[in-house]
């Protein structure tokens, strides 16, 4: 049988990665695979799964079962896709869409938009070959939807921090589905929602995978064994090592019949193994988990809205827990609900781009609303700048969530209240972040009368780039830094492109000019240089 492939920083374990599969027609895996996976991986330090290009779905074994577990689907978009019969479209991107799981298409060639809608609906692509300069670059795009859909490293970290306790899940890798299935029933004990789940999934026999299990079942309150014939009819490294170790380290020890099994040789085998739960008998195995951890239940959590967001982004992600989109929105709407920031914001980017949950415009605008009257909320409470500045930004976030759905009036009318506070705030405040916070406000106006214009030429636009020029010219004189000198350079070539005008690209011109005689460690100043030379020759010849 054909197996599920993966790539991961540095050749890493994907064990307690977050994962992202890569699916596309046949002939682009070689074109597209490796340049993709090096893009996320620069971001996310995630675990890339994929097939090789003509592998079907029925030559790999519990195929729906793995698709399942990812967090995100990335597909390469090109005619073929689009034209042409493949499993990614006919198999993969249904599932996803099916499954909630988010969806990421990267356009890979231009004038497929009217038969890309046509496959994808209202899902929005990334386009990394865009020539429009004013728009916002792909990779910043790339990054801010990788951080909305992917729990990172640090937070992470706070998830499994979270868990009440853990429970050790043994099973033979033939039982993978078992696996899964006893995860399920064991979560559906309200007992255990709060507990983690650890299993060797991707773990091979070396030189530390001895030190892993041990390591995993002294931290494990329980020793859950998914109890199969593959248990019994060969010799195998649960009969050998795990059950053996378990045993030693005095851990409870729950046995769960997930297909019938010869008990009396199971007893042969496995000495001292406490009475077997049969198959099926769903009130018996809760009887026992209460009984086993009741213990170790922290009750006084499950109101606490942080916990709660932890809780629910483990459901959502498969972090140490089985994928249970139902019970992590249940989770992160509770916390939510509870103005805990974090869990609004991540509702929204849920409901933005489907995971977990259906693509709902409606309730991305009003989470998105909700995070600004919390901000509003404590801001005219403490009155201080540092909140109020909290809520310059749940403006831009609010405004971002309107452009994401083409609202542009709507948008620009929440980065104008933004801008407004950054104003009040400039003028008592003449601090660098004050100004940088106007700079960014006037950018974000710019750019919106841009969409919202199609890039034709508004003088209000002009007017919100010139501003921006102004505010970041004082600061660079003031600091003499390089790096606000570049952003000046970049304000310029914006405004020379926007409005055609060859006396700003030389403005552009000029600083990269002097910024890469002053600053050789930083070659990228000479390529801009020489970028914008190219812009200047292109537009006026």
């Amino acid at each position: 049988m054909a197996e599920f492939k993966y790539y991961t920083r540095g050749n890493s374990s994907p064990q307690g990665k977050q994962r992202i599969y890569f699916t596309a027609y046949p002939d682009d895996y070689d074109r597209y695979f490796d340049i993709i996976r090096k893009d996320i991986l620069n971001r996310q330090d995630v675990a890339i799964f994929y097939l090789d290009g003509g592998t079907t779905s029925d030559e790999v074994e519990d195929y729906e079962l793995r698709l399942g577990e990812m967090q995100l689907f990335v597909v390469p978009v090109t005619t073929k896709l689009l034209t042409k019969t493949n499993r990614a479209m006919e198999v993969d991107v249904p599932f996803a869409f099916e499954h909630h799981i988010p969806v990421l298409p990267l356009m890979q060639e231009s004038g497929l938009d009217d038969i890309f809608n046509k496959k994808f609906g209202d899902l929005q692509y990334l386009d990394k070959h865009n020539t429009d300069p004013t728009a916002i670059p792909y990779e910043k795009k790339l990054t801010k939807y990788l951080e909305s859909v992917i729990v990172g490293d640090e937070l992470a970290k706070k998830v499994r921090a979270a868990f009440d306790a853990y429970i050790f899940l043994s099973y033979r890798k033939k039982d993978r589905k078992y696996a899964q299935e006893l995860m399920k029933l064991i979560h559906s004990n309200p007992i255990c929602r709060d507990i983690a789940i650890w299993y060797d999934e991707f773990l091979t026999p070396g030189e530390n995978f001895n030190e892993s299990i041990r390591a995993a079942l002294e931290k494990s309150e329980l020793f859950a064994l998914a109890v199969t014939p593959n248990l019994i009819n060969e010799i195998n490294y649960i009969l050998t090592t795990e059950y053996p170790l378990a045993c030693e380290m005095g851990k409870k020890i729950l046995p769960a019949e997930m297909e019938a099994t010869d008990r009396n040789k199971l007893g042969e085998l496995y000495a001292d193994l406490p009475e077997l739960i049969a198959n099926g008998d769903s009130s018996a195995l809760a009887a026992r988990l209460s009984d086993l951890l009741e213990a170790v239940a922290v009750r006084e959590n499950d109101t606490d809205p942080q916990h709660n967001f932890f809780i629910g982004l483990a459901y959502l992600g498969g972090i140490d827990v089985e994928v249970n989109h139902e019970r992590a929105v249940e989770l992160i709407t509770a916390a939510a609900e509870a103005d805990y920031i974090p869990a609004i914001e991540k509702l929204v980017s849920m409901y933005q781009e489907g995971i977990g949950v259906k693509h709902n415009k409606e309730e991305a605008i009003r989470w998105s609303k909700q995070r600004v009257r919390v901000m509003e909320s404590i801001a005219r409470k403490t009155r201080r700048i540092s909140d109020y500045r909290k809520l310059i930004d749940a403006y831009n976030i609010h405004g971002y969530v309107f452009l994401y759905y083409k609202m542009y009036s709507e948008a620009k009318e929440n980065y104008y209240n933004g801008f407004k506070i950054a104003k009040a705030i400039a003028d008592k405040n003449n601090t660098i972040t004050a100004r940088d916070d106007l700079r960014c406000s006037c950018a974000l106006l710019s750019m919106v009368i841009r969409h919202a214009c199609y890039n034709r030429l508004d003088p209000e636009a002009e007017a919100w780039i010139r501003y921006e020029i102004e505010i970041v010219n004082s600061i660079a004189e003031e600091t003499g830094n390089h790096n606000w000198y570049n952003i000046l350079a970049e304000d310029y070539q914006k405004l020379g492109l926007y409005i055609k005008d060859q006396k700003a690209l030389e403005h552009a011109y000029s600083i990269w000019s002097q910024l890469a005689d002053q600053c050789p460690d930083y070659p990228i100043y000479k390529d801009l240089k020489e970028d914008v030379l190219k812009d200047i020759i292109k537009l006026f010849g």
